[in-house]
């Protein structure tokens, strides 16, 4: 029996019913010191069945396509759903309002796995490794994994989407080190959504090269100095600032204090839409599900919703919050298309996707120019931040001052802190088009039982004034 037969049949017992059904594999390499030291892959493939009756929601899941086990999953839900009562959170009868969805979307020109693929991409990280050796060299690692997801949503009220997207994360890292000195590390890693053609699109090997020229730097480097500066912050490290500073704290769900036994809550209130002013008015941050190469594009998310970039800080005003149906229908706020699943056996919640900050009008050489007394910092080494968002600090991994408005001598262990809103009141410039970089993470947590899912982010070169710096003694 088809999925629409059993939709067919199914919907004579409830209001509405879904099906979706993901696919997933994943392919993965990891060396150390040019040596392979695991390859493997991973497979699953499972359905989830969500149903909506008299006003209340359940759902199942299971990794079968076989009648019999979906069936059984579908009264399982069925009698969830029924049993929730008036323990109900959300009055799901404001979903059967939604459109009729339906649709396709794959990754752009991406280069899929195939047969020899394992062989190709060991060459690639090999040479990898190879541009790793040099000068106090005692550690290297190198790494690529490649992820194939497949999702197709069935609904009763006709609604079809067929989404497949194809990720790729190169990651690579050295250590040096010499007699009467601390070790020290350069990394680079990013995820994007794309294939194999990632190891032509980016220079790797040197890459990897001036991760070495820069360990050697920070092995002979002083600490970071301590005090009030201001700053400027790469965009692999503008990636966790924006995540952690912005995303996290503007989940709706965890506004609502759904995450607060696990991830934590968020200073941001509801009132404060349409009146926090969040940041100076340089700042500008959007959900934007298009960029073609960004780990977190797509065109539907796992509410069947439709993606489309949405502003939610304009000229540093708070405007609109990360929450999917559920969400916007609780808070009464607008949504957005984010509500995503890590798995089959996950229910879609609302996670930050592509959530990217917009170029401003000055390349990094002007910004440096125009500062008297600063620190340049890139690549995060570590961070902490409270359970609600809004009191942080991050270490880096490079540091290099700024004095006169001309970049001199490189320092170690380059950190920060300050607390959210001042901070990104701070705002004070920034980079231009030809600033702008895209990253992705493939770890970001959430919700219970945990889900670990892909986040992008993009944004120019950042400088902020008047920020608390400290070294390696803190």
């Amino acid at each position: 029996m088809s999925f629409n037969e059993l939709l067919k049949k199914w919907s004579d017992k409830c209001d509405r019913v879904s099906i979706r059904r993901t696919c997933q594999k994943s392919y993965s390499i990891y060396m150390k010191n040019g040596n392979l030291e695991y390859c493997g892959d991973d497979d699953t493939m499972g359905v989830m069945i969500s149903v909506i009756n008299k006003s209340c929601s359940g759902y199942a899941a299971v990794p079968s396509s076989e009648y019999d086990v979906l069936e059984e999953a579908f009264l399982n839900a069925l009698n969830m759903a029924d049993s929730v009562g008036e323990h109900n959170l959300v009055d799901s009868d404001t979903l059967l309002g939604n459109p009729i969805v339906s649709g396709e979307y794959t990754t752009r020109n991406a280069k899929t796995w195939q047969d020899n693929s394992f062989e190709y991409c060991l060459d690639k990280l090999n040479c990898i490794s190879d541009s790793l050796k040099g000068a106090n060299v005692i550690n290297t690692e190198c790494s690529y994994k490649y992820i194939d997801v497949h999702t197709e949503i069935f609904s009763s009220n006709g609604g079809l989407i067929d989404q497949t997207l194809i990720i790729s994360n190169v990651a690579f890292n050295v250590t040096v080190f010499t007699e009467g000195r601390e070790a020290q590390k350069r990394s680079f890693t990013n995820g994007l959504q794309n294939g194999l053609e990632v190891f032509d699109l980016f220079p790797f090997d040197d890459m990897a090269k001036e991760l070495i020229v820069e360990a050697n730097e920070l092995l002979i480097a002083e600490d970071c100095p301590k005090g009030n500066y201001d700053i400027v912050l790469l965009p692999d490290q503008m990636m966790l600032q924006i995540h952690e500073s912005i995303g996290h704290p503007l989940e709706i769900d965890r506004i609502l204090g759904d995450e607060r036994n696990y991830a934590g809550s968020s200073f941001v209130k509801l009132n404060d839409f349409g009146e926090l002013q969040y940041g100076s008015s340089l700042m500008n941050v959007s959900f934007d599900p298009t960029i073609p190469e960004q780990i977190s594009s797509f065109k539907f998310d796992d509410d069947g919703a439709v993606a489309q970039k949405t502003y939610l800080i304009k000229e540093g005003k708070l405007i609109n919050g990360l929450g999917g149906f559920d969400s916007a229908s609780r808070s009464q706020l607008k949504g957005v298309a984010t509500s995503r699943s890590c798995s089959w056996n996950r229910q879609p919640i609302d996670r930050m996707s592509n959530l990217n900050l917009d170029i401003g009008d000055q390349s990094l050489d002007e910004i440096i120019s125009g500062i008297e007394n600063g620190i340049l910092m890139k690549t995060n080494r570590s961070w902490s931040i409270d359970d609600r968002r809004n009191s942080f600090q991050f270490v880096c991994e490079y540091g290099q001052l700024i004095e006169n408005g001309k970049l001199t001598k490189v320092v170690k262990n380059p950190g920060y802190r300050g607390v959210t809103n001042k901070f990104w009141n701070n705002l004070t410039g920034l980079g231009d088009e030809s600033t702008f970089e895209v990253y992705g993470l493939l770890n970001c947590g959430k919700g219970e039982p945990n889900q670990v899912i892909r986040v992008g982010h993009a944004s120019p070169v950042a400088h902020f004034k008047d920020i608390e710096v400290f070294g390696g003694n803190g």
